[in-house]
C-alpha cells in the first residue's frame, strides 16, 4: 500500500509524472509503480539490512567506507531534488530522507564523522546521544532550506511542497512521564507551501491522514471527506497493540 498508493495514482490519472527517490529503508527503498526512480548507483551499502550485516560480520573492517557511502547517498538526494523543476510537465515527487534519524553521520557543518556507527540505533539509552542528534538535525534543516529555495527559484509555476517527518525524537529521561514520551515521539514537523491561497484550508490540528485530502479538495475540486486527526501509538514490545490519542 505504501508503494502502490492512491495519492500517486490520483495524480498520475491527471497527467502527473510520479518521481520516486529511492531511500535506504525497506518500504521506500524503491518503487516499481513510479514513472521515474532516482537512485545513487555508486552505493554499495544503501540497503539497511546490508549495512547491518556488514557491521556485524568481518566486513566491519570497512566501517568507515559504509558511513562515507551512506553520507554520499543522502547528499545525492538533496542535490537531485534541486533538479526536479527542470522536468517538463507536472510531477509528483516523493522523497523519504531518513535523516536526521540514526545513524548520526553528519555534524552541524556537514562534515562526515569517520567513527560513526549504524549499530547504535539498536542500543538502549540512545537519548544520551541527543547532542549528536541535534547536530545532524541542524545540518539537515540547512540542506532542506537550500533545496526549497532552489525549487522555488527554478519553478515556472509555484509548486506545492509538503514536508513531514514520520516520527518525533525518542526522548528518554529518568523523570519523563509516559504521556510526555508519547507526545515527543508522535509530534512531527508538518509544513506546507501551498500557493494561490491553499493554506487557508489548513488548521492547527491537521495530521498527515488529511494532508492530501485537503490539497486535492482545494486544487482539484475533489470532495474527499476529512477524517479524525487521531494518533495511533504502540510500543516496540507490542507493535500492533495501538492506543489512540489526540495530541
Amino acid at each position: 500500500m505504501i508503494k502502490n498508493n492512491y495519492t500517486a495514482e490520483f495524480l498520475k490519472e491527471r497527467g502527473y509524472l510520479f518521481v520516486h527517490f529511492n531511500s535506504t529503508w525497506g518500504a521506500t527503498l524503491k518503487n516499481k509503480y513510479a514513472d521515474v526512480q532516482v537512485s545513487y548507483k555508486k552505493g554499495l551499502f544503501n540497503d539497511e539490512f546490508i549495512r547491518i550485516l556488514a557491521e556485524t560480520t568481518m566486513l566491519k573492517v570497512i566501517d568507515s567506507l559504509i558511513i562515507e557511502n551512506l553520507a554520499e547517498f543522502h547528499l545525492n538526494v538533496f542535490k537531485k531534488l534541486e533538479e526536479i523543476p527542470r522536468i517538463k510537465g507536472p510531477t509528483f515527487t516523493f522523497a523519504h530522507i531518513i535523516l536526521p534519524h540514526h545513524p548520526y553521520i553528519f555534524d552541524r557543518y556537514g562534515n562526515v564523522k569517520s567513527r560513526a556507527s549504524i549499530l547504535n540505533q539498536f542500543t538502549s539509552g540512545k537519548w544520551r546521544m541527543k547532542d549528536e542528534y541535534i547536530d545532524q538535525l541542524i545540518f539537515v534543516n540547512k540542506k532542506t532550506e537550500e533545496v526549497i529555495d532552489k525549487i522555488l527559484e527554478r519553478s515556472e509555476i509555484p509548486p506545492i511542497i509538503i514536508i513531514q517527518s514520520d516520527h518525533g525524537p525518542q526522548v528518554v529521561t529518568d523523570n519523563l512521564e509516559a504521556k510526555d514520551f508519547v507526545r515527543a515521539r508522535m509530534s512531527i514537523l508538518n509544513a506546507y507551501y501551498l500557493p494561490d491561497g491553499g493554506n487557508k484550508l489548513l488548521y492547527q490540528s491537521i495530521t498527515p491522514v488529511n494532508t492530501f485530502r485537503v490539497v486535492f479538495n482545494y486544487y482539484f475540486r475533489s470532495e474527499f471527506e476529512l477524517l479524525e486527526d487521531n494518533v495511533y501509538f504502540s510500543t516496540m514490545d507490542q507493535p500492533y497493540n495501538f492506543s489512540t490519542t489526540n495530541l
